[in-house]
């Protein structure tokens, strides 16, 4: 999600000269580092979904980490937590 002045509430979201690219966060080279990191930027964007009132940024994020092609720490932490997010939310719906 873009303000007004053209950036964005969400750290590795950043605005190019063709809209956007969703998944601006290189890899440190240490897994478990990244991993921790994909797990913050996954607990970022879904904090950005809710307050931001924008659920279709997950859809963005995800189709941008695929077209990269890269699945290493980060993208496994942000997965794992963003699964684990909405696994929690359905049970808690479910009760």
């Amino acid at each position: 999600m873009f303000n007004v002045d053209g950036s964005t509430d969400v750290s590795f979201i950043v605005r190019t000269e063709n809209g956007a690219d969703f998944w601006h966060i290189a890899p440190s080279g240490h897994y478990a580092a990244d991993c921790q990191r994909g797990k913050d930027a996954a607990a970022e964007l879904m904090r950005q979904m809710w307050f931001g009132d924008n659920p279709l940024l997950l859809k963005s994020v995800a189709e941008a980490i695929v077209r990269k092609g890269s699945f290493g720490g980060l993208e496994i932490g942000f997965f794992r937590k963003s699964g684990r997010r909405f696994s929690a939310a359905r049970t808690k719906s479910s009760a």
